[in-house]
């Protein structure tokens, strides 16, 4: 029991997302169809984007680039923009949650609480991060499922996300600006010294490469899977320094997350009664119920929950990749920040909460706005 409420409390959302899913069995019993409601183009390629991210990490590749980046100035302004800015355009290719795990780090340890900085600046990161994963295919889950779902090209995305995207670039700009004004110069940490393999630097690479092409449907799925999978394997077996364990590379609740919903939303579809309310709650409400449905469920399970019971794939889009913001649970990403910053010194949990909730109210008001002026 206490190993069960361990992981309750660790992974709320998978327990949901396999109770539910599980759960529904009671309402439609497993046939032949069940399998067919599990998007395994989605898991596959989820795997392969983890599996190379997983690598670039152990190489400490983006520890060396933002330790370069910050060791070049002292000043309060540039520093909280890189920091920012670096979850802002990492998010795009190595995804929002692994962006703050690399890079909010950077930012506990640059920055004093005495400074004032440190809450805003991760939580500046954090929405960085939520919004600047909206605009590529491998940004966030969310996003490759609903583009795999709806057949939404990577055009299609940018032209649903790119000005929402844009003006919560310049909005983070303006806020950085805003909070560094008169501040003292900051002492910067070190870049990384340690040398990186070029070898397998060069390895990753390819391997997200071809873990793309799969995405874009250029290569078939369980190809690149395979061959990303066989290669980090061989990596690992010869390197034992800068291999991987590709056990270790994917983060398997995540897919078992996807798993449980999938499940969910595939036996809730085939309850006529049920998809068909569902259907008359979304008519002409699908942004506005996304958005709300994100900040109880966070934007992921939404995104699975109701892609089966609209057709209005852009509104969808736009709702859950907007309803990451606001609460701490809208975006699973934004929980991430929260427990780094929970286990570093003089944390004040209150306070991020409060810092928290305002700028993700302003900026969610204001990319609503850009939404009615559209």
């Amino acid at each position: 029991m206490r190993k069960l409420l361990a992981v309750a409390k660790k992974e709320p959302v998978l327990l949901i997302a396999l109770a539910l899913g599980i759960g529904s069995f009671v309402l439609v019993p497993p046939s032949s169809k069940t399998i067919g409601f599990i998007d395994f183009k989605v898991l596959c390629c989820l795997a392969s984007l983890m599996l190379c991210v997983s690598s670039l990490k152990a190489q400490k590749a983006f520890d060396k680039l933002a330790g370069f980046l910050l060791s070049k100035t002292r000043r309060p302004f540039p520093i909280a923009l890189i920091l920012v800015g670096l979850c802002f355009f990492s998010s795009m290719l190595i995804t929002n949650d692994v962006s703050l795990l690399t890079f909010v780090g950077f930012a506990i340890v640059l920055l004093p609480p005495s400074s004032g900085l440190l809450i805003p600046v991760i939580v500046l990161q954090t929405i960085a991060a939520n919004l600047g994963s909206t605009i590529t295919v491998m940004g966030n889950p969310q996003n490759l499922y609903l583009c795999s779902y709806y057949d939404l090209t990577s055009l299609d995305l940018l032209r649903i996300m790119g000005p929402y995207a844009a003006l919560s670039l310049a909005l983070l700009v303006l806020c950085c600006w805003l909070l560094t004004r008169g501040k003292d110069p900051i002492q910067t940490i070190e870049t990384v010294k340690e040398p990186i393999s070029l070898y397998s630097l060069a390895l990753s690479l390819s391997m997200f490469i071809i873990s793309l092409l799969g995405v874009f449907k250029v290569l078939d799925y369980k190809l690149c899977l395979g061959i990303v999978s066989l290669s980090f394997f061989i990596q690992g077996l010869l390197d034992r320094k800068n291999g991987i364990n590709i056990s270790k590379g994917i983060d398997w609740t995540l897919l078992l997350t996807f798993v449980g919903f999938f499940l969910f939303t595939g036996n809730l579809g085939s309850l006529e009664k049920v998809a068909s309310w569902i259907r008359g709650i979304l008519e002409g409400h699908v942004l506005a119920v996304s958005l709300a449905s994100s900040q109880a469920l966070s934007n992921v399970p939404t995104a699975l929950l109701l892609s089966s019971f609209t057709g209005e794939g852009a509104s969808l889009l736009l709702g859950v990749n907007l309803g990451g913001l606001g609460t701490l649970i809208a975006s699973l990403a934004s929980v991430i920040s929260y427990k780094l910053y929970s286990q570093s010194e003089q944390a004040q949990g209150g306070r991020y909460m409060l810092v928290f909730t305002a700028y993700n109210a302003a900026f969610l008001v204001a990319l609503l706005g850009l939404r009615i002026l559209l």
